[in-house]
């Protein structure tokens, strides 16, 4: 654990960048101003001996540019060579036996002699390409291309280029025109399956790795990148059989195990996709996506010290990947070790597409400037829990500032304008003018908070008094205890990355139907679909007793829920945001809570550290409602007596 480390690997990527490429790229890019001269500067290829080996994919190229000949070409002594056939042969003989050095100078002087030189233009690209100069790659694959239209290898080059780049539209198009010349080009159809994959268009790509896998069905690569898709379609089967085959045909291909072990985890086959991640990284120990992803499958089956352990492995291999921080902040916290998680949770901000952070032209609050006079405003990120939750900060903020701004989602702004001393306003109204900001849930970080520091654990949100009263009046007198329930949490469209997660915290009805007893009168707090569909179809099959009330279509936002809550004795909700709201106004609340507990429950305690009036009933293993269920139906019967 690095409790001193803090999230800044922006900064160390920048250097790492800058000083990385910049002397093997020197001599190439003071060959490209003597052949193309605008401007001054005059070196040669020679400053730097580049000798690394010609690839795989590079040995191909060269052969898609030369004619086919029995016997390898033999490097010529350029004095002995003077016409630009002779000279371009000598060239990518050099280039062929990976003497980049002198490659570079036969095409030089091939390019001196004729500019359109279409293949000399396509070596010196192939060159740029292999240094790591992907823009400068580019750049000469497409003049070999505007000189030579036809010619699909070229295309395909190009896309390579435009590929690496990041530029994946046009990488497309280049594929594309490459197939149309060339229908028969497998590289073409493998890598536009990859291009149209990271563009998000699965079916595309699919279509793609089927054709590449007709044109070489032995091919372990296409097979595992035809799983990814296939699970990205959700086909879940199809794709572990996709992975397997590819393991059949190499039983050491490192990312067929890694997809493999994705898609296991995906079917919440926890220990299987473990094994498949160790299999990964058996084969390429420096897999930084593996150790991350399996970082991740340790954090859901509470392993936390390892699964802390894998993501540092991840980082140590990828210093710039900003999921890794974020996951391990998310084990760190679980731990309590809440002061370091702070400080790596801020990677969120970098896990696009998961957030998004607003920019300002007033400066963002670091927690050392004073606020007196200031006006500090404070943006809800996240989910209503999440602003529920750490809206207390705001609390803490206004003993800094004259004037503290809350903007948070529309449907808490009415419960959350009894915070005393707090002006609230709703995202997407105009704001107050602010000197000042700070995304809510970085607030922890700044106030530094650890588990004995946490503020505010006794109520600090209270309903409308007078909406109090109403439902007071509505309900009339109570005769037995009244318990409120909340078995689903729903499904956020906005993040399909927590899909399984929301699968995994909620129940049916039929489950939280077991809790029903005699002596309590049980009141549904369901707001939203799919819960209120559930119970309006199958109350009277699954709850037949009269004990069970839903006032759902009075339930305008949440003020109207806190009141209703203030005038029941108990709250049983699954991990969503009514449970937090029922926390933060000190009403008893006991959280049903999922195997792979989220990181603000923490782990093997039943109290909360967050809120005084929680109970936390998590499954003694995975899946396990029926335990969790059946302990807290006995504490219920105990209440009833």
């Amino acid at each position: 654990m690095r409790q001193d480390r803090t999230f800044a690997w922006p900064a160390s990527l920048a250097w790492k960048r800058k000083f990385s490429f910049s002397f093997r790229l020197c001599a190439f890019k003071a060959t490209i101003t003597r052949l193309f001269p605008h401007g001054a500067g005059v070196a040669t290829w020679k400053t730097r001996k580049c000798t690394m080996p010609v690839s795989h994919s590079t040995s191909w190229f060269l052969r898609s540019v030369m004619p086919k000949r029995n016997k390898p070409v033999r490097a010529k002594d350029p004095g002995a060579a003077p016409d630009v056939k002779q000279r371009f042969e000598a060239a990518f003989a050099f280039h062929q036996r990976g003497a980049l050095d002198d490659a570079m100078r036969l095409y030089e002087e091939v390019l001196a002699l004729s500019p359109n030189h279409h293949k000399a233009l396509h070596g010196v690209g192939a060159i740029a390409f292999q240094c790591g100069d992907y823009a400068s790659a580019a750049g000469f694959f497409g003049r070999s291309a505007a000189y030579h239209p036809h010619n699909a290898h070229t295309l395909y080059h190009l896309g390579c280029a435009y590929q690496a780049l990041g530029q994946m539209e046009d990488a497309l198009c280049c594929y594309d025109r490459a197939i149309i010349l060339t229908p028969g080009l497998y590289e073409a159809h493998a890598n536009r399956g990859v291009v149209q994959s990271e563009l998000g268009r699965p079916q595309d790509a699919l279509a793609s790795f089927d054709r590449a896998l007709a044109l070489r069905p032995q091919s372990a690569n296409d097979l595992a990148n035809r799983a990814t898709v296939l699970r990205e379609l959700g086909q879940m089967e199809e794709a572990l059989a996709s992975s397997e085959e590819a393991l059949q045909m190499e039983p050491l291909h490192a990312k067929a195990h890694y997809i493999r072990a994705t898609i296991l985890a995906s079917l919440e086959r926890l220990d299987a996709a473990l094994d498949s991640y160790d299999a990964a990284i058996a084969c390429q120990p420096d897999y930084a996506a593996a150790h991350m992803d399996r970082g991740v499958v340790l954090r859901d089956s509470c392993r936390v010290d390892e699964a802390v352990l894998s993501f540092e492995r991840a980082i140590a291999l990828k210093p710039d990947a900003p999921a890794a921080y974020f996951n391990e902040s998310l084990a760190v916290l679980l731990r309590g070790d809440l002061r370091p998680g702070w400080e790596l949770y801020e990677a969120r901000w970098l896990c696009q597409p998961m957030m998004r952070k607003p920019r300002f032209s007033q400066p963002e609050w670091t927690g050392m400037e004073w606020g007196h006079g200031k006006t500090l405003l404070l943006y809800a990120e996240q989910g209503l829990g999440d602003t529920i939750q750490f809206c207390r900060y705001a609390l803490l903020a206004k003993a800094l500032f004259a004037r503290v701004v809350l903007e948070v989602q529309p449907a808490l702004v009415g419960v959350l304008r009894g915070l005393p001393g707090v002006h609230v306003v709703a995202a997407g109204d105009p704001r107050p003018a602010f000197d000042y900001h700070a995304a809510l849930m970085s607030m922890p970080r700044l106030f530094k908070t650890d588990l004995q520091s946490i503020p505010f654990r006794a109520p600090y949100i209270a309903a409308d008094a007078s909406k109090v009263r109403a439902w007071h009046d509505r309900l009339g007198p109570k005769t037995r205890p009244r318990v409120g329930l909340v078995w689903n949490g729903g499904l956020r469209a906005d993040r399909p990355d927590l899909a399984a997660v929301n699968r995994r915290r909620n129940l049916t009805l039929e489950q939280i139907a077991q809790l029903r007893c005699d002596g309590i009168d049980f009141y549904s707090l369901q707001k939203g679909e799919p819960a209120e569909s559930e119970l309006r179809l199958r109350r009277d099959e699954v709850w037949p007793e009269s004990n069970l009330h839903s006032h759902a279509d009075m339930l305008h936002d949440f003020s109207d829920t806190a009141a209703l809550i203030s005038n029941l004795d108990l709250v049983i909700s699954v991990d969503t945001s009514t449970a937090h709201l029922a926390a933060a106004m000190g009403k008893p609340v006991w959280i049903l809570n999922r195997f792979d507990t989220c990181w603000r429950w923490l782990l093997d305690r039943r109290d909360s550290p967050w809120y005084s009036s929680a109970v936390v009933y998590r499954q003694p293993r995975a899946g396990d409602w029926e335990s969790v269920i059946a302990q807290m139906r006995e504490d219920l019967l105990a209440l009833a007596k």
